[in-house]
């Protein structure tokens, strides 16, 4: 009989099976628990999300860009021609159906508003107003996220007031002709042909208070009689309750969504409040 010899080497290879096991397995939990997260945020990656997971109809889509008013339609840094034209294309077949939507029918003043402050509602504003105007509609801009009353645009034009400084200094008994010239000195012209901007100012008041006062109504009153358009730009509803009282003044809302970011419940939740105000909601515009 032989006796057993003893190994002069260890055999590794059941230690390199585990290992390969214990990183797959390590790597099914990764992707799992990212699949996880990703379905309790509930971030909208497309049209159909936006549409079957916060019930909104989508009426556009907007490529990324500055929220800033210059003149003409100029190509952005590193931007071809190609993409300068699909932008405009965006950006005319969003207006089109803006105004063709039956509940745009009659309406003078929109409220652009989004459930999260990220969600691209100043860019959405903007490029809305600018669109207008280049078409050959008189509009109005106005800048009503008192909270950052100096980072919401960018325009480059001739100085003005704002509408703090209009509500706190307005006279309430003031005729209609009084309020128009107020507005008319108001208003920051800017280079594109037919388009005004008033923006939010700063106030010693927190900005409900601003909101809320009756003497904002006769200031958008006076901006509707001066203009074919007026675009209201109020920050996010799911954060601030300022977009509620400003609904008040609209016609109808459209909400702000980004790719990838906004989530359907803080989208379900802002269009269920506008709706609870009896303002009618167009629908969303994907901003990417």
């Amino acid at each position: 009989m032989t006796h057993a010899s003893v190994p002069n080497q260890r055999d590794v290879s059941k230690r390199n099976k585990m290992t390969v096991m214990a990183g797959v397995g390590g790597l099914g939990f990764v992707v799992f628990l990212a699949g996880v997260l990703e379905f309790l945020t509930g971030r909208v990656h497309s049209r159909k999300e936006a549409e079957t997971r916060a019930g909104l109809v989508v009426v556009g889509s907007l490529p990324s860009r500055p929220a800033t008013l210059t003149e003409g339609d100029g190509l952005e840094a590193g931007e071809s021609g190609v993409q300068a034209g699909k932008r405009a294309a965006q950006l005319d077949q969003f207006v089109a159906n803006l105004l063709h939507h039956p509940w745009s029918d009659g309406a003078k003043t929109f409220l652009i508003t989004s459930a999260r402050h990220w969600d691209e509602r100043a860019q959405l504003a903007t490029q809305l107003a600018a669109t207008l105007a280049r078409s050959g509609r008189r509009t109005a801009l106005v800048g009503l996220d008192f909270r950052v009353p100096e980072a919401t645009l960018t325009v480059c034009g001739e100085a003005g007031g704002s509408v703090a400084s209009l509500v706190e200094a307005g006279n309430p008994q003031a005729s209609a002709d009084q309020w128009d010239q107020q507005i008319r000195q108001a208003c920051i012209t800017s280079p594109i042909e037919g388009l005004n901007y008033l923006p939010p100012g700063r106030s010693s008041r927190g900005p409900l208070s601003i909101l809320m006062d009756p003497r904002l109504s006769q200031v958008i009153a006076a901006l509707e009689r001066q203009h074919d358009f007026v675009i209201l730009d109020a920050p996010g509803v799911a954060e601030f309750p300022d977009a509620l009282h400003v609904g008040r003044l609209a016609d109808v809302a459209v909400l702000a969504l980004r790719i990838n970011r906004s989530t359907a419940s803080s989208a379900l939740e802002a269009r269920n409040r506008l709706l609870n105000l009896g303002l009618p909601v167009i629908g969303t515009v994907l901003a990417s």
